[in-house]
């Protein structure tokens, strides 16, 4: 392995386990070029092998060097804390979909589209269903197709938002704000399936599960404190933790 090569294929490992640390560049910096100097180091004497044989995977390694540091994710954020996080991200999300709306309805009257002869005749046929295709003019079928992706990109955004976000991020712009970090229990960076467990009472279908989701962490926090500190029902479930930075 020539020396380009080699430099090469560290400086992508040590991004590889630079994307399991969830933290600031601030906070992690100074591990992350011990273990930087180690690798090449290591790696100056051996041959034709790749850092991940020798050190392990990139997850492996992040997740050792996070424990090392326990400081990083020990400060739980409190209920209160999470609550203003919440609201911050309800506030943001409702202006984003009015803006997004508005867009869409924009659209419709910039090319007149006839939303109101359209629905005009839905009305009037009621429920012989067998008839609409004659409702079905090339202008009315782009009107229907456009409602149609309007609307499920509007599901996806209520459905996505914290999801997305705090799995790509570790945190959404409500979180950001507020400084919180959301991390699996062991400080390392939540995976797909934890971001969709912890938000599953958070979605606008189910959204009247979130106070049942936050009363049951209180409960069980009462049995197990040390384990259970500061988490919501899913975040149990999901094995993640809310964290001040």
């Amino acid at each position: 392995m020539n020396e380009n090569i080699k430099l090469n294929t560290i400086d992508g490992y040590i991004d590889e386990v630079r994307r399991y640390i969830p933290y600031t560049k601030e906070k992690t910096q100074e591990a992350i070029n011990e273990f930087q100097i180690d690798v090449e180091a290591a790696m100056a004497d051996t041959e034709s092998k790749p850092p991940s044989t020798v050190f392990g995977s990139p997850r492996d390694v992040a997740l050792n060097i996070i424990e090392s540091h326990p400081e990083w994710y020990s400060k739980r954020a409190g209920w209160w804390l999470r609550l203003g996080a919440y609201l911050l991200d309800f506030f943001i999300e409702m202006i984003f979909l009015l803006i997004y709306l508005s867009a869409g309805f924009l659209l419709l009257i910039t090319f007149n589209m006839p939303l109101d002869e359209l629905m005009q005749e839905f009305d009037e046929r009621g429920q012989e269903s067998f008839q609409l295709i004659d409702l079905f003019t090339p202008e009315k079928l782009l009107l229907i197709i456009f409602i149609t992706f309007l609307t499920i990109t509007t599901v996806m955004i209520f459905l996505g938002y914290n999801a997305v976000l705090e799995y790509y991020f570790g945190a959404t712009p409500g979180k950001r704000l507020l400084n919180l970090l959301v991390v699996d229990q062991t400080g390392i960076r939540i995976s797909w399936k934890q971001a969709i467990i912890r938000n599953v009472s958070k979605i606008l279908i189910s959204e009247e599960l979130l106070p049942f989701d936050v009363v049951l962490g209180m409960i069980l926090e009462k049995f197990d404190p040390e384990k259970t500190q500061k988490q919501r029902g899913l975040d149990i479930l999901a094995e993640t933790i809310v964290i001040k930075q």
